[in-house]
């Protein structure tokens, strides 16, 4: 029977090389011939294959260098055994040639179709790739204009918010200044009087007056301002909620405070707040459009308006901390605010008890924390120009900038040192300046002078361009040093800024504006129309009171000297009217006596002549009387 299925149909045997990655069919045909045939046939079949597995396995040990040739040589070896087999089908059994041609057809058929796929579906997948980068590209485009236009939103938006504030701020002042003139208005029409000026403002502000937010805290030092202007006051709470509030802000603050220009600088005040206002006014104000502004320190002592001045710089800081730059001067110190009256006015106008004194010690904890100098860089890089701003100047130990960082300023500053030089140094004098170094300061009995030798030095060394400094005072405001190394910039600058200092130098007041590559020193005038203060801030009747009882003591004793003159004039006039009226007794007596005399002469006679009683009262007239 298996011969029988044997002779029916060709026996199709794959037979796989281990080594090769094709598969070559090796057919063995069976049919009605004789076993001989067969036999023959299939002996002729196993030597060919026999040579095929020889090639192979040469062609094996070239695969690495000559694969193309390995696979030329199945395809030929495959052709051969094709042709074999084919004409041994034809001369055996052409049906199952066909077949097998077939069965090829339908196999290359199927890879081509198997390729055609592929190649759709790669072509697919990259359509898919293609198209979904261009999504991703659309959404990127759209994320990116919706970004755009919600930057403009956001950016229209915080304009129109800007303005409204600026509108309600204008209003705000506005408002105030209405409700500043109704109440002074009142004052007057209750106390039913008339002046040319406005009064002192009666009412104090409180905490919660002068509080904008609490978070961020804002301090509404517009409102401060137009009431130290009118002459007001704050409540003792308010003023120390300030002083304490500025001073937790100082104390974060470095030694030598770094920002960038451009920027204004303003020198000494000593008190005189509306000077101050009237500077500021000139340069835009403090607002948060304007450019930083450094103060050189000395904002209090000398003048009258000290606490209002302090109380107002320190209210500016809480609200804008990196654009309000507050530096120590020499004045900022508990034993010279001491001496030269701050801790009278604060006593005077709050009427604190000489023990307490809460509000000067709450200020004194204020300039203890005061940083000690700045310095202002150029915005531009090109443009490498740096102003070292501090109060007094250099010392021979104050090399560097880091020896300001290494100072420990939270105390009453020393006699002497790095500390005492930054506040109390000034530059030599005019003929010595030039080619000096350092020398002791005689007329402030510490510190010393520094000449342009020592300042060159320093600028040098620390790479500084200038140095701006206040505390002295200036005819013009302000003074010049040139540097003739740099005609651009001076080495040193001294900038004052209380003009008409204790209302007799007549001088004028100065402003520096420092810009990236230049500088400009402005002047102004002071005010007047400025409120007066009696000496020490007392009122007019303690003022007045040692005048008026000197006064009344002269005028009682005019009095007296003129009730003395007149008792010894009446003396006088009593004893002269005593010695006449005793001449004049003697003068009576003397006639009486003639009288009698006469009398008892002519007597007979007489009573001869007159004896009626008319007679006698002609003799009695005619006869001296005694009275």
């Amino acid at each position: 029977q298996e011969q029988q299925k044997e002779q029916q149909e060709p026996i199709i045997e794959i037979r796989k090389l281990p080594s090769l990655r094709t598969q070559i069919p090796i057919i063995h045909l069976t049919d009605t011939q004789s076993q001989n045939e067969e036999k023959s046939n299939i002996d002729q079949q196993s030597s060919k294959i026999e040579t095929i597995e020889i090639k192979i396995e040469t062609t094996e040990a070239k695969i690495e260098t000559t694969e193309a040739k390995v696979i030329t040589e199945i395809k030929t070896t495959e052709n051969k055994n094709e042709s074999d087999q084919t004409n041994q089908q034809t001369e055996i059994d052409p049906v199952a040639v066909r077949r097998a041609e077939a069965q090829r057809r339908r196999e290359a058929l199927r890879r081509e179709q198997e390729r055609e796929e592929a190649e759709a579906e790669e072509r697919q997948k990259q359509r898919e790739e293609r198209r979904k980068k261009l999504q991703e590209q659309r959404e990127v485009r759209k994320r990116e204009i919706e970004e755009a236009s919600d930057r403009q939103r956001l950016q229209i938006e915080a304009e129109e918010k800007a303005k409204i504030e600026r509108q309600k701020k204008i209003e705000m002042l506005q408002t105030q200044n209405e409700e500043r003139n109704r109440k002074q208005n009142e004052y007057w029409t209750k106390s039913n009087r008339k002046s040319i000026c406005n009064p002192p403002l009666i009412f104090k502000l409180s905490k919660a007056d002068i509080i904008k937010s609490e978070s961020p805290l804002v301090i509404n030092y517009e409102q401060i301002q137009a009431h130290f202007t009118a002459e007001g006051l704050l409540e003792l709470e308010a003023a120390l909620f300030i002083a304490e509030s500025a001073t937790k802000i100082l104390k974060d603050e470095p030694n030598l405070m770094q920002l960038e220009g451009p920027c204004n600088i303003v020198g000494d005040i000593h008190g005189q707040f509306f000077d101050l206002i009237h500077g500021l006014d000139l340069i835009g104000g403090i607002n948060e459009y304007s450019k930083p502004l450094v103060f050189l320190g000395d904002y209090v002592d000398r003048g009258s308006f000290s606490i209002e001045t302090i109380l107002y710089l320190l209210a500016c800081k809480i609200t804008h901390p990196k654009k309000v730059i507050l530096l120590r001067g020499n004045h900022e110190c508990e034993s010279i605010a001491n001496k030269y009256g701050f801790k009278i006015e604060c006593l005077t106008k709050y009427k604190e008890d000489k023990n307490s004194c809460r509000l000067f010690k709450a200020c004194v904890d204020a300039f203890n924390a005061l940083p000690l100098a700045a310095l202002v860089k150029s915005s531009n890089k090109e443009k490498s120009n740096t102003l070292l701003c501090l109060h007094g100047g250099i010392g021979p130990t104050l090399q560097t900038l880091d020896d300001i960082n290494s100072i420990d300023r939270f105390c009453e500053p020393p006699d002497y040192g790095r500390f005492c030089d930054l506040l109390w140094s000034d530059p030599a004098a005019e003929e010595d300046f030039n080619g000096s170094g350092f020398k002791p300061n005689s007329s402030r009995g510490c510190s010393y002078y520094f000449g342009s030798t020592a300042l060159q030095k320093f600028l040098k060394t620390n790479n500084v361009t200038t140095i701006v400094r206040g505390h002295s005072i200036e005819k013009k405001g302000f003074r010049e040093y040139p540097n003739p190394e740099n005609p651009n910039f001076p080495m040193l600058v001294t900038v004052f800024s209380a003009p008409n200092y204790v209302s007799k130098y007549k001088n004028f007041a100065g402003i520096m504006k420092f810009q990236d590559d230049s500088y400009s020193l402005d002047s102004f005038c002071w005010e007047d129309n400025i409120p007066f203060c009696l000496p020490k801030n007392e009122n007019v009747i303690s003022f007045s009171m040692p005048w008026l009882i000197e006064s009344i003591a002269q005028f009682i004793l005019e009095i007296d000297k003129k009730l003395r003159a007149a008792d010894e004039e009446a003396a006088k006039a009593a004893d002269a009217e005593n010695d006449s009226v005793e001449s004049i007794i003697q003068t009576l007596a003397v006639a009486q006596i003639a009288k009698e005399k006469l009398m008892d002469e002519i007597a007979p006679d007489l009573t001869k002549s007159f004896e009626s009683v008319e007679n006698e009262e002609r003799l009695n007239e005619m006869m001296p009387t005694q009275t």
